[in-house]
């Protein structure tokens, strides 16, 4: 899988179409209202730091607990689609689901609930690439990658 032709409006270097912001100068490399929460609070105790990626859905931030300054992932359901119930019902089972799950493959969740309109999934923080981000940067991946990522994923499954 080759890279997209993208570049970077404020510096010109590659991006990738998942990308949020630029991994060279940190521009943000979409126009989307996610930009707003940063350096605002959520659930009253998590500082958002910047954006980590976003889908259809959600918009997934990196956040700083405000008294232990401990590192989380902020999965923030925005309240346009918070106002729909079969996207909330389905943003709150996964919450509860998360909640019941305890394995080293699978993140752990903090906290959860809602924060003005919108809902919001405070869960452990995760240093690296995604396993798409992987999948995105390079043109072919190893058997041997892709059978240990699918034994990972088989061992949190099971």
């Amino acid at each position: 899988m080759s890279l997209p032709e993208e570049a970077c409006r404020a510096c010109g270097a590659g991006v990738l179409d998942i990308d949020v912001n630029c991994s060279s100068c940190g521009h943000a490399l979409s126009s989307t209202g996610a930009q707003r929460l940063i350096g605002e609070k959520v659930l009253g105790q998590y500082e958002v730091l910047g954006i980590l990626g976003q889908g259809g859905m959600s918009v997934v931030y990196r956040g700083k607990h405000a008294v232990t300054g401990q590192e989380v992932a902020l999965k923030v359901l925005p309240p346009d689609l918070a106002a729909h119930r079969d996207v909330k019902s389905r943003f709150l089972e996964e919450g509860r689901v998360l909640a019941q799950l305890d394995h080293p493959n699978i993140v752990h969740l903090y906290n959860s609930g809602g924060d003005g309109d919108s809902l919001v999934l405070a869960m452990q923080f995760v240093r690296g690439k995604t396993w798409e981000r992987v999948i995105m940067e390079k043109d072919s991946l190893s058997w041997q990658l892709s059978a240990d990522f699918t034994c990972d994923v088989a061992r949190a499954l099971d």
